[in-house]
């Protein structure tokens, strides 16, 4: 059995789905990244728009998705709009084979040019009645891309349905999100042969970043966080630069990118292999409160329900530990915020922070549980994390990472 992947056919689907969501008689207007200059000549990596992509599998910069709706929902008219094949430099980065891949794929209705934009826009608003747009500010796009025409319909943000539509998954994106997990605990399990004294983080880094190539992962989620020692008290901790010391924790916080899509996994390691007695206490109090939490979920349970359980689970773990008291919560009930200063769960899929919003669980849903300790008096941070589906009567963990014993 082959890989998943996606296909011109999921995206034709998600595009039928978006049209069947928005009002009859719309006008979808959905803009795709375009690259941003980083010195003279060069530019950074090219990330596509997430929401531009899920509706057209698209990952060139510089287009736009232009959608018009009939009476009855249905797609009436769909057009992706593109640079120039001119523009697009052959020699230097091959760029013009992804368009005339796009266009022989025959996966849209039409094609154009990007500096068809506004005409096309002007034409197809004369049976619109309202405007469903993406949030992009002007310095995001190319300037033929800009939206400048003037009406009086009502406008509504893409944000509003994409977010609804992407947070349940199909059978195709679970697949994929579960191989992304498979190759990010496999990043986890080579990179812990590494851990020892005197190994720097951004050794380990490297190892995460070769086992995910080796497993044809299209690169890392995020930029890893390798944390050692006190530098895990920092959430977004990115330098990467310390060596390794005896006694100490290190920190990992991880995501392999597969087929577009996220993982993000948390797991932390002693340096020599064993905790001491205090770490290994806050380590089972937080590895308690994950398996709590992933216990709770089905569908059914609303985000709130979640953080609420997840405040008492670490309130308790706090004061087990002694590092809050009776005396501390009776008077600030949010007295954990002090040292778990984030929330406990996110959704993900394309973005590793998909929209959290105060809606239902649904099966179909991929969420991230993250509870963490963190004590700044100490130098001591434990965070774990895992991906959970939510399935029709609970919830199956994706991200089989190593824990330590």
């Amino acid at each position: 059995m082959g890989q998943p992947t996606l296909t011109p056919a999921f995206f034709q689907q998600n595009r039928a789905r978006l049209a069947d969501t928005v009002p009859p008689q719309s006008l979808i207007i959905i803009r795709g990244n375009t690259l941003v200059p980083r010195t003279d000549g060069q530019f950074y990596p090219f990330h596509q728009d997430s929401d531009f992509f899920y509706f057209t599998g698209v990952d060139l910069e510089d287009c736009a998705l232009i959608i018009k709706t009939d009476a009855d929902q249905a797609i009436e008219t769909e057009i992706l709009l593109h640079p120039a094949i001119e523009t697009l430099e052959l020699v230097w980065t091959g760029r013009i084979y992804a368009l005339q891949d796009i266009i022989q794929s025959d996966a849209f209705d039409r094609y154009g040019l990007n500096s068809d934009f506004e005409y096309t826009i002007h034409t197809l608003l004369q049976t619109t009645n309202q405007l469903i747009l993406d949030e992009k500010q002007a310095h995001h796009l190319s300037e033929e891309l800009q939206f400048n025409v003037e009406t009086t319909l009502p406008r509504f943000q893409i944000k509003t349905y994409s977010n609804e539509l992407r947070a349940i998954k199909q059978e195709v994106e679970i697949a994929i999100m579960k191989e992304a997990c498979v190759i990010t605990a496999k990043g986890l399990e080579d990179m812990r042969e590494n851990i020892k004294e005197g190994v720097y983080e951004y050794e380990l880094a490297n190892s995460l970043r070769q086992t995910f190539l080796e497993h044809q992962a299209s690169g890392l989620a995020y930029p890893p966080i390798i944390a050692s020692g006190s530098s895990g008290i920092l959430l977004h901790y990115q330098q990467n630069n310390k060596m390794l010391q005896i006694g100490d924790l290190v920190l990992v916080d991880v995501g392999a990118c597969y087929e577009h899509y996220q993982s993000d996994i948390t797991r932390v390691f002693p340096v020599n292999g064993v905790f001491t007695p205090r770490q290994r206490a806050v380590y089972k109090q937080v590895q308690q409160v994950l398996e709590q939490l992933i216990g709770l979920l089905k569908p059914g349970l609303t985000f709130q329900a979640l953080e609420e359980a997840g405040a008492q689970l670490i309130t308790k773990a706090l004061l087990d530990l002694g590092v809050l008291t009776a005396a501390m919560i009776q008077q600030d009930a949010k007295a954990y915020k002090a040292f778990m200063p984030h929330r406990f769960a996110h959704l993900i899929g394309l973005d590793v922070h998909e929209d959290t919003s105060s809606r239902l669980l649904k099966a179909s849903m991929v969420l991230a549980i993250e509870p963490g300790i963190y004590i700044p008096k100490e130098g001591l941070a434990i965070r774990l994390e895992d991906n959970v589906l939510i399935t029709e009567k609970g919830s199956e963990v994706l991200s089989l990472a190593p824990f330590e014993d």
